[in-house]
């Protein structure tokens, strides 16, 4: 018998309509940002664009919807991985 790895992939925790409207609205900001690491932009090793939403009051629906889904599948995680 094999030890469990602990990986849970959870299909569909935002549903692909809610993920295409954030997406849709995420690249209309005008706070969207090239990707920094460190103390500065490079591409050469972050390749992304990047947007902060915490705390943020035109995204806290959003937000709250992202944290229920992490909510969600971290409970699904300890009931199948009791140890965790």
């Amino acid at each position: 018998m094999s030890q469990p790895d602990f990986i849970q992939i959870t299909d569909n925790a935002v549903s692909a309509a809610d993920c295409a409207a954030i997406v849709q609205r995420m690249r209309a900001s005008q706070q969207l940002h090239p990707g920094r690491i460190g103390g500065g932009v490079f591409p050469e090793l972050k390749h992304s664009r990047d947007l902060r939403i915490s705390g943020v009051a035109e995204w806290a629906e959003v937000e709250s919807r992202l944290q229920q889904a992490v909510f969600e599948g971290v409970l699904t995680y300890l009931r199948q991985y009791p140890q965790a």
